[in-house]
């Protein structure tokens, strides 16, 4: 089972470091104006960048159990934080979105940006990426 989650974790990385870096690359460097859907991708990228940086410090764990030092703890710990990050970052879009369909006029006249900051960054202080639209 180790040897499964370690070859899963590699394929992880190889895979999601360069695709990541260019969703990165696109959303920074060649956005010309913002939209609230664009924060939320934004912050999803950056959540799933992060936890793939931390992946092969996984890997390694899966081959050879690391001792249970500050530093084995500190990695666990952004791990988990990543993951939930992605997890609440797409529940936060899945409910603009359900907002966006259920209210149409009445959420497009109000402060959407404002919706979008809450929303996105609701569970942001826990999280190593303090992104706001």
């Amino acid at each position: 089972m180790e040897e499964f989650r370690a070859t899963a974790y590699t394929l992880v990385f190889v895979l999601g470091l360069p695709l990541n870096a260019t969703a990165l690359w696109a959303f920074l460097g060649r956005r010309p104006a913002w939209t609230d859907t664009h924060v939320y991708m934004l912050n999803l990228t950056a959540a799933n960048f992060a936890l793939i940086l931390f992946l092969p410090f996984r890997v390694v764990d899966a081959f050879r159990c690391l001792s249970k030092t500050h530093l084995c703890t500190f990695l666990i710990f952004v791990h988990y934080v990543n993951m939930y990050s992605s997890i609440l970052t797409t529940a936060a879009l899945s409910v603009h979105r359900f907002l966006l369909v259920r209210f149409p006029h009445s959420y497009r006249r109000g402060k959407k940006e404002t919706a979008t900051a809450v929303l996105s960054q609701c569970h942001g202080p826990p999280s190593f990426y303090p992104i706001a639209a």
